[in-house]
């Protein structure tokens, strides 16, 4: 709780690549409306942590390496927490993650490209959008 009286977006970071993560850490740690709560590097730990730490947002990068992928690992967090917010963030442009999706699962959803993403506010917007269930989507 902040000392305004708001509350404060509780997001968790999945990131496999050090630099990127760490980044996106202290960037996000800087915003008075964000609370980073969790940062892990690999979709399994991540999916074990999470629902523990009752975030709001996850912010997920899509290719995580070997294990989970940032869609799956988006999926099985929503089973446990149904009102989660994902953030996906790729390389790639790859329009086809929304068919993994219903069009109901979609909500809560956004799909940005780490290239569009050229300041804090650009994936602050995305984070709040998400946790306030809206579909968010790179243009």
């Amino acid at each position: 709780m902040q000392t305004d009286g708001t509350l404060q977006t509780d997001v968790v970071i999945v990131e496999d690549e050090h630099l990127f993560r760490d980044l996106l850490r202290v960037a996000l740690s800087q915003d008075p409306d964000l609370n980073v709560v969790g940062v892990f590097a690999e979709g399994e730990t991540a999916l074990q942590a999470i629902p523990q730490l009752h975030p709001h947002v996850a912010i997920l990068d899509i290719n995580l390496g070997e294990s989970l992928n940032g869609i799956q690992l988006g999926l099985l967090l929503r089973r446990q927490l149904p009102e989660l917010g994902i953030v996906l963030l790729s390389n790639h442009a790859d329009p086809e993650f929304m068919t993994a999706l219903s069009s109901q699962a979609m909500t809560g959803w956004s799909y940005l490209l780490k290239r569009s993403i050229g300041d804090v506010t650009t994936l602050r917007r995305a984070i709040h959008g998400t946790a306030r269930q809206l579909i968010v989507l790179d243009p």
